[in-house]
């Protein structure tokens, strides 16, 4: 079903048909956006980290002295 289908529905008053076109168009744009979503998070999953925001430092190691 499209958005058409939705349309002609309602214009029909099929509560039945303007609910299952609805369902149907929603479930394809979410599905069309997640799609998409998934296809950004892959292709910048392991892109190279801006090395200004990275710790070039180790972190000091304290030790306690004279506890023996």
């Amino acid at each position: 079903m499209s958005t058409r289908d939705l349309i002609d529905a309602i214009q029909a008053g099929d509560s039945t048909k303007v609910d299952d076109a609805f369902n149907t168009v929603m479930v394809q744009k979410v599905s069309e956006r997640l799609d998409a979503m998934r296809d950004d998070l892959s292709q910048n999953m392991f892109r190279a980290v801006d090395s200004s925001t990275q710790d070039t430092e180790p972190a000091a190691v304290e030790t306690a002295e004279g506890d023996e």
